[in-house]
C-alpha cells in the first residue's frame, strides 16, 4: 500500500472512533495552544493542480492528539468555505465529522517526539 494512502487509511480509521485501530486518541498528553502555534509559525499549506489554500487564519484548525504507529502525533484538520461549520480559529479537539474539499479542507499529522510534519495534504489529492 502507498504511503499516503496508508497515512489516510488511518486517519480514516482514528475518525471514525476506533478505540484499538491503528491510530487512536491519546489522553496522556495535554494539547495545549502553544503547541499549536508553534507548528502553524512553520507551516506552508499545500496546493495541488487547480486547488489552492487560502489564507491559514481563514481555517476553521482542530487539533488533537493521537498515536499513530505508536508515535505520539498531532493531528490536525483545517476546515475554510463550504468545509466549515464553525468561524475560523483554532480549536483544541476533534473536527466536525465531513469529507471532501480538495484544499478547503487540509489534514496534518506532525510528530511530537520528533518535532516535525509526518505529512500535510488537501483533503483527497494526497
Amino acid at each position: 500500500m502507498a504511503r499516503g494512502a496508508h497515512i489516510a487509511l488511518m486517519a480514516m480509521v482514528y475518525l471514525a472512533g476506533a478505540g484499538a485501530g491503528l491510530a487512536q486518541t491519546d489522553q496522556s498528553w495535554e494539547l495545549d495552544e502553544a503547541a499549536v502555534k508553534s507548528i502553524e509559525a512553520t507551516l506552508t499549506l499545500p496546493s495541488r493542480d487547480h486547488w489552492k489554500p487560502g489564507p491559514l487564519d481563514s481555517y476553521a484548525r482542530y487539533y488533537t492528539i493521537m498515536v499513530l504507529n505508536g508515535r505520539k502525533v498531532i493531528y490536525g484538520n483545517l476546515r475554510r468555505g463550504r468545509m466549515a461549520t464553525e468561524m475560523p480559529g483554532v480549536y483544541l479537539r476533534r473536527p466536525p465529522t465531513g469529507t471532501g474539499g480538495g484544499c478547503d479542507q487540509i489534514q496534518l499529522w506532525y510528530d511530537i517526539d520528533a518535532q516535525h510534519m509526518i505529512r500535510i495534504q488537501c483533503y483527497g489529492l494526497g
